[in-house]
């Protein structure tokens, strides 16, 4: 399987299964999308995720988590960056695309990572319930 998919599904299965225990604001850059989102119900922000004032406006600094999707490897750690700065103590979960990229992402603030494997297993997994 391919990494885009495990991008696509990963965000779809976090989005769906959180959405009904917190308040989730997606950031979201791709316009194709956001009338999805509209119609899903969720609250969004339009824009790039490495721009500060963007995750500021997504209240970051009071957020319990921030899980990130993104592919970007640079996207995921100026985001990351950013959100210690402005909450240490929030939790913060993203995709590595391998070993290498999850060691990256642990030395600078990321507590969970989840590799294509995981995805793969969550995937088979989410089949298997549904």
């Amino acid at each position: 399987m391919d990494s885009h998919r495990h991008n696509i599904y990963w965000q779809k299965t976090f989005a769906e299964g959180l959405k009904d225990l917190y308040d989730i604001i997606v950031i979201e850059n791709d316009v194709k999308k956001l009338d999805t989102l509209k119609s899903k119900g969720y609250r969004y922000l339009f824009g790039d995720a490495m721009n500060h004032h963007l995750l500021i406006k997504a209240h970051l600094s009071t957020a319990k988590f921030l899980v990130i999707t993104i592919l970007d490897t640079q996207t995921k750690k100026i985001a990351t960056r950013y959100a210690k700065v402005y909450n240490p103590e929030i939790v913060v979960i993203a995709g590595a695309k391998n070993e290498t990229e999850r060691d990256e992402l642990q030395q600078i603030g990321v507590n969970y990572t989840i590799l294509p494997k995981s995805l793969e297993a969550i995937e088979i997994i989410g089949k298997i319930i549904v």
